[in-house]
């Protein structure tokens, strides 16, 4: 928990209040799943839920007014700067994002839940990339395509982009998925040409990772499948 001198602007309204002691209050935020915000005044403490609110930081303990805020980040690290950060975490298949912005006295919280759509799966790359990874096919009419066709298709169907497998999950959910597959005989498109790619995430090809056996090996044969990459979002409100 991240403890404030402030209190809660706006139309936004508790889910619980009760009195009881500040350590008390931040301490019940805490240990609730839903709970994003305690506020402490006069003994009553007040809970918020995650969402999009607002907060007027207060510069000294003169008005008795207190906030306890839900921070998600290693537990050896703080942010730099408390109002332009963002807490990322996944959990059941959904990325979690609680966004800090503002200037001044007023902080802006925006929190929003991510999912994948059920043609891909979610997939982390780093402590803040997250990623929806999926096996998409060509028509049966334009089998055989190039590399710059299998991008096109890619981008043309609503995925962000082709890609390649960064690790040996991510490998091991391709060839499932094309192991499962009616066009499974079909090798499969990867992001990069002449070590230039689109995906920035994946970090280039593991040629040791890639190519162990003939199996691994089909990934980087010219062919009629691509990978690629979506973001399908959810906003919640307050």
């Amino acid at each position: 928990m991240m403890l404030i001198y402030g209190e809660p602007i706006g139309s936004v309204q508790p889910f619980q209040q009760f009195d009881t002691s500040w350590e008390q209050c931040y301490s019940d935020c805490y240990d609730t799943d839903n709970c994003l915000i305690a506020h402490h005044y006069q003994s009553q403490c007040k809970l918020y839920e995650f969402g999009t609110l607002s907060i007027k930081k207060i510069s000294s303990s003169a008005d008795g007014k207190r906030i306890g805020i839900k921070r998600s980040f290693p537990e050896d690290k703080c942010p730099i700067n408390m109002t332009a950060s963002t807490d990322v975490w996944s959990e059941d298949g959904k990325v979690y994002r609680n966004s800090f912005s503002g200037s001044g006295s007023t902080w802006n919280l925006n929190y929003t839940v991510s999912k994948c759509a059920s043609d891909s799966r979610l997939f982390q790359r780093s402590s803040d990339i997250f990623l929806c990874l999926g096996l998409i096919y060509f028509p049966s009419s334009n089998q055989c395509q190039n590399y710059t066709q299998a991008s096109s298709y890619c981008k043309n169907n609503n995925w962000r982009s082709i890609t390649a497998p960064a690790n040996e999950e991510e490998l091991d959910y391709f060839i499932a998925m094309r192991t499962t597959s009616t066009n499974n005989k079909n090798p499969i498109w990867v992001d990069g040409m002449n070590n230039i790619f689109e995906d920035p995430t994946h970090g280039g090809y593991n040629q040791s990772m890639i190519c162990p056996d003939n199996n691994a090996a089909i990934m980087m044969s010219t062919n009629s499948v691509i990978v690629g990459d979506q973001w399908y979002v959810r906003s919640l409100q307050s």
